[in-house]
């Protein structure tokens, strides 16, 4: 139960992110996109 529940705190964390940053730039989405998939991998392979 621990790895879904973080894997959707990292995801609503990067997408949080993404509303309020991702407008200025490309780069800032892609960053954030990153950011997301790397604490999603990191919560799987920490379970």
């Amino acid at each position: 139960l621990a790895v879904p529940a973080a894997a959707l705190e990292a995801f609503a964390a990067g997408w949080w992110t993404a509303k309020r940053f991702g407008g200025h730039t490309g780069d800032t989405l892609g960053a954030v996109q990153q950011t997301t998939e790397l604490a999603g991998l990191l919560a799987l392979a920490g379970a």
